[in-house]
Order: structure tokens, then sequence, then C-alpha cells
């Protein structure tokens, strides 16, 4: 949901699998993603909790069976 949230997750040396999604709150937040070399799928709208939900409901109904497990 921010920049500093995203750089906390990559300061504890986790990696996001490959085939994850990846939604973002906004622009700043993209910027942070992107910095540690992982691309953002979809950005929201609206720059609020309520904007992140509907990009992930949106980006999860695009979603294939195939893409599923």
């Amino acid at each position: 949901t921010s920049g500093s949230t995203v750089d906390g997750f990559f300061d504890l040396g986790l990696d996001i699998p490959d085939e994850t999604r990846i939604v973002s709150i906004g622009p700043v937040t993209s910027a942070v993603v992107e910095e540690n070399g992982y691309d953002v799928d979809l950005e929201a709208g609206e720059r609020t909790i309520e904007g992140l939900i509907e990009a992930v409901v949106l980006l999860s109904s695009q979603i294939t069976e195939e893409e599923t497990w």
C-alpha cells in the first residue's frame, strides 16, 4: 500500500514468485516495486484502499483458468 511497505518487504530478503500478479496503490509505490526488479501488473485508478481493492478484483477477473492452481 506504500513505497515504504514495499521497501520493508524487500528488506526481509524475500522473493516474489514469477507467476505472482502485482497491484499497486499508486505511481510512487509502483516505482518502488519496479526499482526492486518487478513489474506492476495494474495500478489502482483511485489511490485509496477501495481503489486498490477494485484493481485487485479487476486483475483477478482477467486471470484465465490455466493460470490458477
